[in-house]
């Protein structure tokens, strides 16, 4: 089981060294990799399928996606989520004092929310009087908190049973910001939605990102523009 009691998220000291910001310059977060976790952990019937898709494609920490609620959901008009941001093992450019960001939420993620909301309904129906309460949106079969611990021992058996190298959950995050910003997603919005506390740090960590991005950008520019075809 992967309950705990509830605790909502920390701020990280904002006189820690950030000796363990990681680069997003390797294939961890490349859109590749990302795309056959996801596959995998669909195949699998991956019981925490939408919470991992949700954390590679919009950048949520671990720790957000463990005490999420939701009370600070909305499905059906602004179609967002808000976070009381959080701390983790490899976190990066967090804000000192505590706060709150709104993600805005796509197409897919809100049909997984709505088919994992269904589900819970239904274990929470099958457990009864046992069900724990929590309001938390990801939770174990009785309801009550996921530990932080169990969803990355899941994303690591899912990643050996893909075959993908060995990551952490952390690079799902590296991943979002790689994929908003190959879609071109402007850097601002980037670090908005990553919840960074610097517009300067998502540009610093991701600067490596950008000449491939800009290549793509002028390749798709070029090729849109009508020509005669020539030898």
């Amino acid at each position: 089981m992967g309950g705990a009691s509830v605790e909502r998220p920390h701020v990280r000291d904002p006189t820690a060294p950030e000796a363990t910001r990681a680069c997003p310059a390797d294939n961890r977060s490349s859109p590749e990799l990302c795309g056959r976790f996801l596959d995998v952990a669909e195949e699998r019937g991956e019981r925490l399928y939408s919470l991992y898709h949700l954390a590679a494609t919009r950048g949520l920490r671990r720790g957000e996606a463990c005490g999420a609620r939701w009370a600070d959901t909305d499905l059906s008009d602004s179609k967002t989520l808000s976070l009381l941001e959080s701390d983790d093992d490899d976190d990066d450019g967090l804000k000192s004092d505590p706060s709150w960001r709104t993600v805005a939420l796509d197409d897919t993620n809100i049909r997984l929310l709505k088919a994992w909301r269904a589900a819970q309904r239904r274990e929470r129906l099958a457990a009864g009087a046992d069900w724990i309460d929590t309001g938390l949106i990801y939770t174990a079969e009785d309801g009550s908190a996921l530990r932080e611990e169990y969803v990355s021992e899941r994303f690591t058996a899912i990643l050996k049973a893909a075959g993908l190298p060995p990551i952490r959950f952390h690079d799902l995050r590296h991943c979002a910001a790689t994929l908003m910003l190959a879609t071109g997603v402007d850097m601002k919005v980037v670090s908005a939605t990553l919840g960074h506390a610097r517009y300067s740090f998502t540009a610093d960590v991701y600067a490596s990102v950008v000449p491939e991005v800009s290549r793509a950008a002028a390749e798709a520019t070029t090729a849109i523009i009508p020509r005669k075809k020539t030898q």
